[in-house]
């Protein structure tokens, strides 16, 4: 019986550790749940199961985190994530739980941070997505590999640790100077149209007007608020990106555009727009040059942009003139009512577009494409190894078609257009 038990453990540790690369060395976090807490959070889970939906503005509950050296820190958690598939697991430690850490305290150098698992994910387009980012030198949130215990069980979870856009993050970027933004989508009015939505209570139509109403309001809301004396500062900004959505300030008085074009060329390699649409966007407001900086999160698993594009250069925005040869890569968006749409339209942002095509050698695509070479999968699933083929063979892709001469032709014209 004792030989049967030890391999029925085995058999669980393998089964668990399966799907990742055995060559890298992943630390540990276990969390000390008192029976108590854990009843809770399962029942939080349960709830959000049958409401289709995480609880708004949930109570934090209370856990130890132990390290590698046996250190305790205190974590208040809660349930993380509005997707169905970040709940809709029947084990409530696969459900996306997030940490945030005593005043000066930090686990590996992470004070706020998610768990999640990497399904919901897509395994490793989180670290691909940071290469890339990576690449264009623009913001990224930390995230690593990290094996998770429980004193409940002798289950081992492998999790995907997510930095939140807490002090870590606005420090390791240089943001200390300014905030970062969200959009306030999901505030009290937005979340319970979800809710209703996700039950049959309320049409896709009324859940998607309130979405967009509360971009369409400039409901900026900013991280890591300190004081009062910031109120002025956020007013301020709230004010700016009004002024940007009512069209009376031009994208370049507004967004820095280097790093905006950088942005949106990247998620067209990319084969898709989510991290651009509003409730996952970020933004940081730099107050010495008063320009926003696009700060995207929550990354789509990359498409092959080859069974779209008919040979012609894919586009963020569709140019509306007889050479129009751009596709729009934003899915799942009204593409009228999001945020980008003036930006879009803009001339300034659409000619440094179209002018970063006519020099892609300085954006060293061959370089981007050797690391994508480098890059060691994690986790050892087809969706990984797809997601790396689709993005060197876009990067690939769009090598070729930028070499086409009629698509220069294009641009070219196109540039003219825009003048």
């Amino acid at each position: 019986m004792y030989k049967i038990l030890n391999l029925s453990f085995l058999f669980l540790i393998l089964l668990n550790f399966s799907n990742y690369s055995k060559s890298e060395e992943i630390k540990k976090i276990k969390i000390q749940f008192s029976p108590e807490t854990f009843l809770k959070l399962k029942r939080n889970q349960q709830n959000a199961y049958a409401k289709k939906i995480t609880e708004y503005n949930p109570k934090k509950l209370r856990v130890d985190l132990i390290d590698e050296n046996n250190q305790f820190y205190s974590s208040k958690i809660n349930l993380d994530g509005l997707g169905m598939e970040h709940f809709n697991n029947k084990d409530v430690l696969k459900s996306t739980i997030k940490y945030r850490l005593k005043k000066n305290s930090e686990i590996y150098g992470f004070r706020e941070f998610r768990l999640i698992d990497p399904k919901p994910a897509y395994y490793d387009v989180p670290f691909l997505y940071n290469l890339f980012l990576d690449h264009f030198n623009l913001a990224t949130r930390k995230v690593s590999l990290i094996k998770v215990y429980t004193n409940l069980s002798s289950k081992i979870y492998i999790k995907i640790l997510e930095e939140s856009f807490g002090n870590n993050f606005i420090s390791r970027n240089n943001f200390q100077k300014g905030l970062v933004f969200k959009f306030s989508i999901y505030n009290k009015k937005g979340h319970k149209a979800l809710e209703k939505n996700r039950n049959n209570e309320i049409s896709d139509e009324e859940y998607i007007n309130i979405f967009y109403q509360n971009i369409k309001a400039s409901n900026l809301k900013a991280y890591n608020r300190k004081n009062s004396e910031l109120d002025l500062e956020i007013k301020k900004t709230k004010d700016i990106f009004q002024k940007y959505l009512n069209k009376e300030k031009k994208v370049h008085e507004v967004f820095d555009i280097d790093s905006t074009v950088k942005f949106f060329f990247m998620n067209t390699i990319w084969g898709e727009m989510h991290s651009a649409l509003a409730h996952n966007i970020r933004f940081y407001f730099d107050p010495i040059n008063n320009k926003f900086f696009l700060v995207p999160s929550d990354p789509f698993y990359p498409i092959n942009i080859k069974n779209n594009n008919n040979d012609k250069i894919p586009l963020p925005f569709t140019l509306n003139s007889q050479n129009e040869f751009g596709i729009s890569y934003f899915y799942n968006a009204d593409f009228e009512k999001e945020w980008f749409k003036n930006l879009m339209d803009d001339k300034e942002f659409r000619s440094s577009y179209l002018n970063l095509l006519l020099n892609l050698d300085k954006l060293e695509l061959k370089s981007l494409l050797q690391s994508l070479e480098n890059y060691k999968i994690k986790f050892e699933r087809d969706e990984s190894i797809e997601a790396k083929k689709n993005l060197k063979k876009n990067i690939n892709e769009l090598i070729k078609l930028t070499n086409r001469k009629e698509n220069i032709k294009l641009v070219i014209e196109s540039l003219k257009e825009q003048s």
